[in-house]
């Protein structure tokens, strides 16, 4: 066996399905170190089978795509929630011949992003195609217009978050950018910031966290003072610009500016509203406390995290859009199979499984928990419950 393919290969497909290294070693039960020199191909004997076999199972692939004789995953929902048709709708030229009633696209990009919020990404999937095609064309044949300009920035960001979630961030980083690139020739500092969010999160995700923050940092210095004088809209677009510079510095070790951002994060939630949803983006005081769970997680803190995930009130959480609720539970579930509380972190995937089916059964975050839990061979009731889950999930058991 080659271990230079086989370690390239690895953190090749831990990108693409949204891992970061820290998450990868929680769900194979390795130290995070472990995952840095075996991706860096320090390693010195050949790998066992039967760990190459477990780290195929966390990341969806066929023992194959390890080895570097096939390109194609294997998952076994990849049918279901691809990322092939988003990917083809951004490499596709532009038509000019489609161009469409602004208001009749703006009703569809609002659709999206509730359609985002409920966690129906099967709707986002039929949607956002056809949307994208629509809206540059409109933009196309009337250049420079403000409104087609707006739909298109935002048609670039509803599509760069959904990539993030179905687990394809170099094809989010691409949308991202141009999401971005769009929104600057606007004179809306509040749309450019959150598509600057977004940027920074798909930067993260493809293993760029210190490239992450500088672009959250650009994106403040440039806006932030506008944004300030903006009220609840202007401080939504400062704090979800903080919260994802709070990921991308973790994703890099550097817990002070991970702490300075978590902090700057909350007093920008201090001018919202406690059950705000500005811009559909669900930035609130509840809100950051999901990240800090979540960033603690991330720095492989998992016994803080579940402290920290106690600490937010049942009743704030219940007012929370469905992605957010099924997205903390998911995390928290991973925090608390990584520090051995795995019927926690059952009972905690069943809940996100009750509010959101979609996103339990097919996106690659909370797969990577329930393989995790089936790997270890634990769990209430013998193991009933999970198994059950697992065949919902089509995890093999």
């Amino acid at each position: 066996m080659d271990m230079g393919t086989i370690a390239a290969q690895v953190r090749t497909w831990r990108v693409r399905r949204g891992l970061t290294q820290q998450q990868f070693a929680d769900a194979l039960g390795r130290h995070v170190t472990w995952v840095k020199k075996f991706e860096a191909g320090d390693r010195q004997a050949d790998p066992r089978l039967s760990l190459l076999v477990q780290i195929a199972q966390v990341l969806d692939v066929t023992l194959d795509v390890l080895l570097g004789q096939s390109d194609t995953a294997a998952g076994s929902r990849a049918s279901a929630m691809s990322s092939g048709d988003l990917r083809a709708a951004l490499l596709s030229p532009v038509a000019h011949d489609r161009p469409q009633n602004n208001q009749a696209l703006n009703r569809r990009v609002a659709h999206g992003y509730l359609a985002y919020q409920a966690s129906n990404y099967q709707d986002l999937q039929r949607l956002l195609p056809g949307l994208l095609a629509d809206a540059r064309s409109t933009a196309a044949t009337n250049p420079g217009e403000p409104s087609t300009t707006h739909v298109l920035a935002e048609t670039y960001h509803l599509i760069s978050i959904t990539l993030m979630k179905l687990g394809d961030p170099d094809a989010a980083w691409h949308a991202a950018d141009q999401a971005l690139a769009t929104a600057e020739t606007l004179d809306d500092p509040v749309t450019a910031a959150l598509c600057g969010q977004a940027l920074t999160w798909a930067a993260t995700g493809i293993g760029h966290g210190a490239t992450g923050a500088a672009i959250a940092q650009a994106v403040l210095d440039r806006h932030a003072a506008t944004l300030a004088t903006r009220d609840e809209e202007g401080w939504t677009a400062i704090g979800m610009t903080q919260l994802k510079a709070a990921v991308a510095a973790a994703d890099t070790g550097n817990l002070t500016l991970t702490r300075h951002m978590l902090a700057e994060a909350r007093v920008s939630a201090d001018h919202v509203r406690p059950d705000a949803n500005i811009r559909l983006t669900g930035f609130n005081a509840t809100n950051v406390l999901l990240y800090e769970a979540s960033v603690l997680a991330q720095l492989g803190e998992h016994l803080a995290a579940l402290n920290a995930a106690e600490r937010i009130h049942p009743a704030a959480l219940t007012a929370l859009p469905r992605e957010r609720r099924t997205h903390h539970l998911v995390d928290t579930a991973g925090s608390a199979q990584a520090a051995g509380r795995t019927d926690q972190a059952l009972r905690m995937l069943l809940d996100a499984e009750q509010i959101s089916p979609q996103e339990v059964h097919t996106l690659p975050a909370a797969r990577t928990v329930i393989k995790a839990l089936v790997h270890a061979r634990r769990g209430p009731s013998g193991g009933s419950g999970l198994r059950e889950l697992a065949r919902r999930a089509g995890v093999p058991a």
